[in-house]
């Protein structure tokens, strides 16, 4: 089993955890600390009268990317934590920032690696989706409405994993609760 898709116990106790990708997260953090570098050579290159105008607006906002990106991917490699867990209570999601959500077995049908152009994520279709959507906010369900006619999955979860690993979950997962992993 690859380091992001971890599983304990046996039977009715399984638990299956889904953990951000530290490759992506060390990528992440290369590209803030380069993001940082470049912000700070700029501001000092403004400083001593080498560049004016909109280049000293354009390296705050570069430094502030930088730093931003920073903050928010650093607390993710000192204190790693699974992005989804899945239990015999259901599937639970716990993004770093952002609310939460769980999905009861019950109302899951399927689980597995979905795409969205250069986004990737874990998909989740539902036993009965228009039920489905009549719980979510009344500003979500005409979005969630076209999307059942573009075929994509009910919920996309965006986790901070690779495409592998997120195969591997849904794999996982369908071996162990009653859920279809799906393609």
């Amino acid at each position: 089993m690859p380091a992001a898709v971890e599983a304990a116990g046996a039977g009715r106790d399984a638990r299956v955890e889904l953990m951000p990708s530290k490759g992506l997260i060390v990528a992440m953090l290369a590209m803030g600390g380069l993001l940082t570098l470049l912000g700070a050579a700029g501001l000092i290159a403004i400083s001593i009268g080498r560049e004016t105008g909109d280049s000293l607006v354009a390296m705050v906002v570069v430094l502030v990317m930088g730093g931003a990106l920073e903050l928010i991917v650093l607390p993710m490699l000192l204190s790693p934590r699974p992005v989804v867990v899945a239990d015999a209570r259901g599937l639970h999601y716990l993004p770093r920032l952002g609310k939460g959500e769980s999905f009861a077995w019950s109302d899951l049908a399927a689980i597995g690696y979905v795409r969205a152009g250069k986004h990737t994520g874990l998909g989740l279709w539902m036993r009965d989706r228009e039920a489905w959507i009549a719980t979510q906010p009344g500003w979500q369900q005409p979005l969630l409405r076209v999307g059942k006619f573009l075929s994509r999955s009910d919920r996309r979860l965006s986790v901070f994993c690779t495409g592998g690993a997120i195969r591997e979950f849904a794999a996982s997962v369908a071996q162990r609760f009653p859920v279809e992993c799906r393609e």
